[in-house]
């Protein structure tokens, strides 16, 4: 009974505590000891032979007993088996999957066509359906696959003994030149790397890929015609496919009227469990659901939107970014207004998803102010800033009163050398005053975009402006000098930083950065006689300050202090040993002293620990060949 019970799949059942592995093995040896064991108790209690008529009445009662419950169990057992499986056999057998792979196949071209995913599952639906070889373009060999294949209109050619996958910096150049020749198509919503270089077009399940412009961080909204196309695709695809697949999902949930056998499994805890085939293509749709009632609330469309995301939800219920969607969607509707006001703790409403790639990679973008907004910082913290300046764009949509996501937006512009677009943001902002007040926490944040804005316009001017009226409305604000004086270093105005500086100084003579920061700026403007001074006052603040010592090694070397220098940099040694940095300025130091055994000594430790293809590298080899030869 207990290995009958557990072919029966129980959650003790080898393939639900195998961590996603099926243990056939256990089922087979499971199948074999039934055998063994109807065997054994058909042979123990069938009764016969000459001693049977011996046997009490009881005896014999319990012999008849147990032969009839094994010969019941011959029929019982299949005919659970059939009842519990036949239904998830039925659901594999059906077309779902070929219907996936048509509509995926009816949003790219029949000939012609370079197509991309992350997504192995759906690449592999596409090659059964279309009967074609694919493979990954991270492994050298599939590289040397294509250009075999395709001669000249492969643009890689990869090296016969080069082993090591590529990385997606290298695969973005010959993507760029596919998309030039060719149609490239993304089998599915995603987001990364490649989507700071291509934007994409969605085309039913597919994604068109087009090279971004250069004159703007924010893509396009899709054209009137795209809209259109994609509109028919989902209504053929709800006949085709979604309504069939909605009432597979359904079915797999509990039943509302359970007869005698669905009460028999629910005692022997047999709960119904959903076709895992049914499970993973309807997550497919989910996502792409998602991805486009996003497009459709984009574009005011809210109606179709939200029956978008509600079909996303019915095809798979633990789509959160769907539900958060339609959420957002409601308020829209009433007309009322998003807040991005959102707790740190926001990853722990993510529920069985561990992380950002995670909920999105399998439920699609998000589209509300509050998880917008955060998304969107993830993508600043992985530099794909095209991705985070559409969400933070969004945010301004969906939140017009929030001033965060225009501050994040304007450095955007500012990093990626679009001054027009950030200067159009910084005066909406300061021309309405009521609407955008710029409370304590984004003081420094504003400034630093303002002052930058002005900055990368070559407005220094306007910067200075900027910089005394947060001055003047908070006098001596130690985070608002430390923020201009950083505007100031990052656009090179070392004048004006080191001004900002001193009053930081002035205000607070033991402020352990700003000396640091003092340091550095005399380094650069070449005053290396003035930067001893308050790199000498840091240390007095923290003895063993690296910045400070390796700043003030460097301002002695140059001012010809050996003496001191070596010590600095000696110092430094005694916790970094192999430091590149330090070994050349202890040889430039032994080698001006004359020592020419500690050059050489100090020579070999750099050349052991850095890379060989630089210029400092080159002096220190040239160096060392000089030293070594005898030529000095």
């Amino acid at each position: 009974m207990a290995c009958i019970w557990v072919a029966l799949d129980p959650p003790v059942s080898p393939r639900n505590k195998g961590f996603g592995i099926p243990f056939l093995t256990f089922y087979y040896l499971g199948a074999l000891s039934i055998a063994y064991f109807s065997g054994y108790f058909l042979l123990v209690f069938s009764g016969r032979g000459e001693h049977s008529k011996r046997l009490s009445s009881e005896v014999r009662f319990l012999n008849s007993a147990v032969t009839g419950i094994i010969w019941s169990l011959l029929l019982i057992a299949p005919t659970a088996l059939i009842y519990r499986n036949l239904p998830r056999i039925r659901i594999t057998n059906s077309p779902m999957l070929r219907h996936y792979a048509e509509l995926l196949a009816e949003g790219v071209p029949s000939r012609g066509a370079v197509l991309l995913s992350d997504d192995p599952r759906r690449t592999i639906l596409l090659e059964s359906w279309a009967a074609r070889m694919s493979g990954s373009l991270s492994y050298p060999d599939y590289h040397r696959y294509l250009k075999r294949r395709n001669g000249q209109a492969w643009p890689v050619q990869v090296p016969k003994d080069y082993k090591q996958p590529a990385d997606e910096q290298f695969l973005v150049q010959p993507l760029l030149r596919l998309v030039a020749t060719n149609s490239v198509y993304y089998l599915h919503p995603s987001f990364g790397y490649y989507f700071e270089f291509f934007q994409p077009e969605p085309h039913g399940l597919a994604y068109k890929l087009t090279a971004r412009s250069t004159n703007d961080l924010i893509a396009p909204p899709p054209s009137a015609g795209v809209m259109a196309e994609n509109e028919r695709f989902w209504d053929r695809a709800g006949d085709k496919a979604l309504d069939f697949l909605q009432k597979t999902v359904a079915q797999s949930n509990k039943v509302k009227n359970p007869g005698v056998a669905d009460s028999l499994m629910d005692m022997a805890y047999l709960s119904a469990e959903p076709n895992q085939d049914a499970a993973t293509v309807a997550g497919f749709y989910s996502r792409a659901l998602n991805c486009w009632g996003v497009e459709l609330q984009k574009a005011g469309r809210l109606t179709n939107a939200a029956a978008m995301f509600e079909r996303a939800i019915e095809l798979n219920p633990d789509n959160l970014v769907a539900q958060i969607n339609g959420d957002c969607n409601k308020n829209l509707q009433a007309g009322r207004e998003s807040t991005s006001q959102i707790s740190r703790s926001v990853e722990d409403e993510f529920g069985k998803y561990r992380s950002w790639d995670a909920v999105v990679g399998e439920n699609g973008p998000f589209d509300d102010p509050n998880f917008s907004f955060e998304q969107a910082r993830t993508f600043v913290r992985c530099n794909l800033h095209h991705q985070a300046a559409e969400q933070f764009d969004r945010v301004k949509t969906l939140a017009p009163r929030n001033l965060s996501a225009r501050i994040w937006l304007t450095q955007l512009y500012v990093v990626n050398r679009m001054p027009a677009q950030a200067m159009k943001l910084v005066r909406e902002i300061r021309s309405h005053p009521a609407i955008f007040p710029v409370p304590a926490t984004n003081r420094t944040e504003m400034l630093f975009a303002e002052a930058s804005t002005y900055l990368a316009n070559n407005d220094l001017p306007g910067a200075e402006k900027a910089v005394q009226v947060a001055l003047k409305k908070y006098p001596g604000d130690d985070g608002l000098l430390s923020t201009a004086a950083q505007a100031y270093i990052n656009f090179q105005c070392y004048s004006n930083a080191l001004a900002a500086i001193d009053q930081q100084l002035k205000a607070s003579p033991t402020n352990l950065t700003a000396l640091v920061t003092k340091g550095n700026i005399c380094i650069w403007l070449g005053a290396y006689d003035k930067a001893i001074p308050p790199l000498t006052r840091a240390l007095a603040v923290e003895s063993n300050n690296p910045y400070a010592l390796m700043n003030r090694g460097i301002a002695n070397l140059r001012c010809g202090h050996l003496d001191d220098a070596q010590g600095d940099y000696e110092a430094l040694q005694k916790t970094l040993p192999t430091s590149s940095r330090i070994n050349y300025g202890l040889q430039e130091i032994a080698y001006r002293k004359k020592d020419t055994n500690a050059a050489i000594r100090y020579c070999r430790v750099y050349m052991a620990n850095a890379q060989t293809n630089t210029a400092e590298a080159k002096i220190v080899i040239d160096r060392l060949k000089e030293l070594t030869t005898g030529s000095r």
